[in-house]
């Protein structure tokens, strides 16, 4: 696993991604926010790993392939805290614990008003676990298979402007 400097780690989480801007957007549910890592032995590992090194600027190291989820950003994080970083746009209830969410879709970056896509997806927990399927990504229809996550820990304080 590449180490991601610290500097740019947290100046990339909590200085380009707080800003006042992101205010107006709809708010994820809050059973829906936290650190979720994928629900196999190699996830629950990676989530002992982050716990260990929570605090510490390795941290960052361990959310490699975790799904964050934020009060108004869905970041699927790979190397270097880049990855897809979805801003909500639309949050709708469609059942007990279940939503589709309408978002921005930026790649490498939140999203701009300029380089991004809308994206669709259904969000829905059951038994404690995070199920994830892609609806629709740049207006095409996804066929991706849903993902299941498990909830490794709370996002800190101030990541994603939160």
């Amino acid at each position: 696993m590449r180490k991601i400097p610290a500097a740019v780690h947290l100046a990339f989480l909590f200085g380009v991604l707080a800003t006042p801007a992101i205010a107006k957007f709809p708010s994820m549910p809050k059973e829906l926010q936290g650190i979720w890592m994928d629900d196999t032995g190699e996830g629950r590992a990676q989530c002992s790993a982050y716990i260990a090194a929570k605090g510490t600027e390795n941290a960052g190291n361990y959310l490699v392939g975790s799904e964050v989820i934020s009060r108004k950003m869905l970041h699927s994080y790979s190397e270097y805290g880049e990855g897809n970083f979805y801003r909500t746009d639309q949050i709708k209830s469609v059942g007990k614990k279940s939503w589709t969410v309408k978002a921005s879709l930026g790649i490498d970056q939140p999203p701009g008003d300029e380089d991004q896509m809308d994206a669709e997806m259904k969000l829905s927990l059951k038994n404690g676990k995070l199920t994830s399927r892609f609806v629709a990504i740049g207006g095409k229809a996804s066929d991706e298979t849903a993902s299941v996550y498990f909830r490794c820990a709370n996002v800190p304080a101030g990541m994603y402007g939160g």
